[in-house]
C-alpha cells in the first residue's frame, strides 16, 4: 500500500512539473531538464544507500561516494533554479510571440507537405505518360517503339468539361471559355473565393479542386494563405462546429497544435477546400441529415469571418436533393461552378489525340459499345442520368478497358473490363518488360518478381472487403492502415477472440503495474510532443507507438527505481539499492509499454492477425496496397490509400462476396 500511495504522490509531482512547462517547440529541453532532475536525485538516493551499507570495504570508497554526492546536489541546485526561473517567465505575450514563430516554421512544412501530395493526386486524376496506356494496344511493336523512347511526351487522358458558372447574387447562369482557369473563377469578382463545385459523379469536380489548390499553393509564398483539402465525409458530429473540425483535421494528419491552427483561422489564412459533401452519411442527426447539418454550419463558418474563403465540392443530384427536401443552401457562398457532360465531339476527338480511332467507330455500334452513348435506365419520374461516354472517368477507362470485339453495356462492366486489363498477367508482364527497357526512370516493383504478385482473384477478394468495410462504417476514400477498428471482424467468433487475446494482455499489464499509472499517466510523455509529422509511410502511427515505448522507458526509469527505493528508506525495509535498480528495471518495461502506446500495437497486431486468418487481407498489408497502386486502382498519398474514384469503390464494394 505504502508504494501504491507513494507512486501517485510521485507520479503526480511529476506530471505537474511536465505540464507546468511550455510545448517543446517554445521550451527546448524541456524532457532532457526533467531527465537530469530525476538523475541528480537518484544519484543522491544511491550514494545515502552506499554510506549506509555495511558492505564498503575500501577506505577511498566514502570519499568517491561524497564527490559524487556533492557533484549531483550542485546539477540538483543549478537545474531546480533554472526550472523555476522558466515558469516564472511564461508572460502571455511572450508566449504568443513564440507560438507566432511556430506557426510560420510549421506553414512552412504544411506547404510542402501538401504541395507534394496535391502533385501527386493530380498525377493520377489528370494525366499519366503515354506508356502506361500504350500497353494496353495489342501491336507489339508500336509498344516496343514507345518503350525505346520514340515518343514520351505526357498525354492528358481526360478531356476538359465544359463549365458554367452560376452567381448566387444575381442569379445569372454564363459559360466559362475554355482558357479560363479554376483559379480565375475562384477569383471572379462575383465569386470572390467562395465557390461550390457541382458536377455528376466523374465529372472532374475533386481534379477541379486539386488544380485550384496546385495555384493557390504557389502563390501562397506571397499570399500567406494555407489551402488545405479536407474531407468533409471525416465530420461526424453535428454538434462540432466547422472551425473546431478543421483544427482536429489538421491535428489528426500533422499533428498540429490547435493554438498554431486556431491562430492560422482567426487571421483569415487558413483556407479550406471542401471535399465530398454527398459521402455523409444519409441518417438524420437531430431530425436533420448529415448534409444538412453539415451545410447549415458551414454557412455559419463564412458568415462568422470577414474575408474568409472557402470551397466545396458536392455531386450535382446530392445538393439539390437536400435544398429541395430543406429549403437550405449554402447561400453562404457566392456561386457555383457546374460541371457539364462532355459532347460528343469532345469524345471522338479524345480518342482520335489518342491514335485510338477504333474506339469511336465501335461507340457507333448500338447494339455493343453504343449502349454506353446512352443514358442508363431510369425509373419513370426520375431525373435523366448521364451516359457514361459524357463523362470523363469513363471515358479514360474505356481508353485503357477496350480490347476489339469488346461489348460493354453499362459503366459496371466497364469498370469489370478496366479492372480485368489493369490486373491482367499479360499487361503485368508487358508493364515489366517496359520498366526494364526504360531503367533512367527508376522503375521499382513492389513484388520482385511476377510470380510474387497477387492473383487478380485475390486482389479483387481483398479490394472487395476493404471498400465494403469502409461503405459499411460511413468512412471517406482514404484509408490509414492503422485505422482498422475490431467492428471490422465479421463473426462472432472472431469478436471473442479478439477480446480474449487483448483482454488477456492487456489485464495483465494493468495488474502488473497497479497504481503506477494512477500518478504517472497524467504528463510522463507530454515532453514527446511534436509540432508536426506528416505520415510518410504505411504503419506509421503503430510504428510511432512501437518507438515511443523505447523513449518512454528510459525516460521514466529513474522514477521508477526512486518509488521502490524511497518506499522501502521510509519505512525502513533495508531495500538494497541493487535491489531498486531491478525493481525499477521491471516498472519501467511495463510502465513504458502502456504509456508510449504498447497496448495499440498488441491491439493491432491482434486485429491483422484475425483479418488475415480469416482471409480479409494479406499477410502484409502496406505491401499489397502499394502494388494495387502500380496497377492503378488505388493511389498513395503519403501512409494513406485511396481507390482512384469513388465511384470505383462503389463498385468494389458491391462485388459479391
Amino acid at each position: 500500500m505504502g508504494e501504491i500511495v507513494l507512486a501517485v504522490v510521485v507520479g503526480s509531482l511529476i506530471a505537474y512539473l511536465v505540464n507546468q512547462l511550455a510545448p517543446v517547440k517554445e521550451f527546448p529541453g524541456k524532457g532532457w531538464l526533467i531527465f537530469r532532475l530525476f538523475v541528480w536525485v537518484t544519484l543522491i538516493a544511491l550514494v545515502q544507500q552506499g554510506l549506509t551499507s555495511d558492505e564498503i570495504t575500501q577506505p577511498w570508497s566514502p570519499t568517491l561516494l561524497w564527490c559524487v554526492a556533492g557533484a549531483a546536489g550542485m546539477g540538483l541546485v543549478f537545474d531546480g533554479i533554472r526550472l523555476v526561473w522558466v515558469l516564472r517567465r511564461l508572460p502571455h505575450a511572450q508566449e504568443n510571440l513564440e507560438v507566432a514563430e511556430a506557426t510560420d516554421d510549421v506553414r512552412d512544412k504544411l506547404l510542402k507537405a501538401v504541395g507534394q501530395q496535391v502533385r501527386k493526386r493530380l498525377k493520377y486524376a489528370v494525366g499519366e505518360q503515354a506508356l502506361i496506356n500504350v500497353v494496353m494496344r495489342p501491336d507489339a511493336d508500336a509498344v516496343d517503339a514507345l518503350a525505346d523512347g520514340a515518343d514520351a511526351e505526357p498525354v492528358f487522358l481526360l478531356p476538359q468539361a465544359k463549365q458554367q458558372v452560376e452567381s448566387f447574387r444575381t442569379g445569372a447562369f454564363r459559360a466559362v471559355p475554355s482558357e479560363t482557369t479554376i483559379l480565375d473563377t475562384f477569383e471572379d469578382d462575383d465569386i470572390d473565393g467562395l465557390l461550390l463545385i457541382l458536377g455528376a459523379p466523374g465529372m472532374g469536380k475533386t481534379t477541379a479542386l486539386l488544380k485550384l489548390a496546385e495555384s493557390l499553393l504557389t502563390r501562397a509564398e506571397n499570399t500567406g494563405e494555407i489551402p488545405y483539402i479536407f474531407e468533409l465525409s471525416a465530420w461526424r458530429d453535428p454538434q462540432q462546429e466547422i472551425a473546431d473540425w478543421l483544427m482536429a483535421q489538421l491535428k489528426f494528419d500533422y499533428g498540429i497544435d490547435e493554438k498554431v491552427s486556431r491562430q492560422w483561422i482567426l487571421n483569415g489564412k487558413l483556407m479550406p477546400l471542401l471535399d465530398g459533401l454527398d459521402e455523409l452519411p444519409m441518417a438524420e442527426q437531430r431530425g436533420k441529415t448529415s448534409q444538412r447539418l453539415c451545410v447549415e454550419k458551414i454557412n455559419e463558418f463564412v458568415a462568422a469571418r470577414l474575408g474568409q474563403k472557402v470551397v466545396v465540392c458536392c455531386r450535382y443530384k446530392e445538393y439539390e436533393a437536400v435544398s429541395e427536401a430543406s429549403g437550405v443552401k449554402l447561400d453562404a457562398l457566392n456561386g457555383a461552378l457546374r460541371l457539364q457532360p462532355l459532347e460528343m465531339t469532345q469524345v471522338r476527338q479524345y480518342f482520335e489525340d489518342l491514335a485510338r480511332p477504333e474506339i469511336w467507330q465501335a461507340l457507333q455500334d448500338g447494339a455493343g459499345l453504343g449502349k454506353l452513348m446512352l443514358p442508363p435506365a431510369v425509373e419513370l419520374g426520375q431525373e435523366l442520368e448521364v451516359a457514361p461516354m459524357k463523362i470523363p472517368l469513363f471515358v479514360q477507362m474505356l481508353a485503357v478497358a477496350y480490347a476489339p470485339g469488346e461489348r460493354l453495356a453499362d459503366k459496371g462492366e466497364l469498370f469489370d473490363a478496366y479492372i480485368d486489363q489493369k490486373l491482367s498477367v499479360d499487361v503485368r508482364k508487358q508493364d515489366r518488360r517496359l520498366g526494364r527497357r526504360r531503367r533512367e526512370s527508376g522503375t521499382e516493383w513492389t513484388y520482385g518478381k511476377l510470380e510474387e504478385e497477387p492473383s487478380a482473384e485475390e486482389t479483387k477478394r481483398y479490394l472487395s472487403w476493404l471498400a465494403r468495410k469502409l461503405k459499411e462504417n460511413d468512412s471517406t476514400n482514404n484509408f490509414l492502415i492503422e485505422q482498422m477498428q475490431p467492428s471490422w471482424l465479421e463473426t462472432t467468433v472472431q469478436k471473442w477472440q479478439y477480446r480474449l487475446i487483448f483482454g488477456l494482455i492487456g489485464g495483465l499489464i494493468f495488474g502488473l503495474i497497479g497504481g503506477l499509472i494512477g500518478g504517472l499517466i497524467g504528463g510522463l510523455i507530454v515532453g514527446l510532443k511534436e509540432d508536426f509529422k506528416i505520415r510518410e509511410k504505411p504503419n506509421t502511427g503503430i510504428w510511432s507507438s512501437a518507438k515511443n515505448v523505447l523513449i518512454v522507458t528510459p525516460i521514466i526509469y529513474p522514477a521508477c527505481f526512486l518509488i521502490p527505493f524511497l518506499t522501502s528508506f521510509f519505512l525502513g525495509n533495508g531495500l538494497l539499492w541493487r535491489d531498486s535498480l531491478l525493481q525499477g528495471i521491471a516498472y519501467a518495461g511495463w510502465l513504458g509499454f502502456y504509456l508510449g502506446g504498447g497496448l495499440a500495437v498488441i491491439q493491432h497486431v491482434t486485429l491483422r492477425t484475425l483479418l488475415h486468418r480469416q482471409g480479409h487481407i494479406p499477410h502484409n498489408y502496406a505491401r499489397f496496397l502499394r502494388y494495387t497502386t502500380e496497377r492503378r486502382l488505388t493511389q498513395q498519398i503519403g501512409g494513406r490509400f485511396r481507390f482512384i474514384h469513388r465511384e470505383l469503390l462503389d463498385h468494389f464494394a458491391a462485388m459479391e462476396k
